[in-house]
């Protein structure tokens, strides 16, 4: 589920392009005119507020979940020196 979230945070990327976001949200953008730009304006709102920052705050407990896991299974089998080096090359 988290992944599909985050697919649906990743669909302006798909989109738009990358300068998009370094724009003020005062400037125009296409989303916010047009002939359903109060229609547009409500769902890129609530793609943010429902989409957006739950599925970062998802993912992000996903990641701390897995450091812990990594970090337990790691103290079991008693290399808990080498944690460190093992997070380091999960993360690259």
């Amino acid at each position: 589920m988290t992944l599909l979230g985050i697919l649906a945070m990743n669909i302006t990327d798909f989109g738009l392009p990358a300068w998009d976001y370094s724009i003020p949200l005062t400037t125009v953008h296409p989303v916010f005119s047009g002939p359903h730009w109060k229609a547009k304006t409500i769902a890129w709102f609530l793609r943010w507020i429902l989409a957006q920052v739950k599925m970062r705050a998802l993912f992000s407990m996903l990641f701390g979940a897995g450091v812990i896991l990594l970090t337990a299974r790691a103290e079991e089998r008693g290399a808990a020196d080498r944690t460190a080096d093992i997070f380091t090359r999960r993360n690259m």
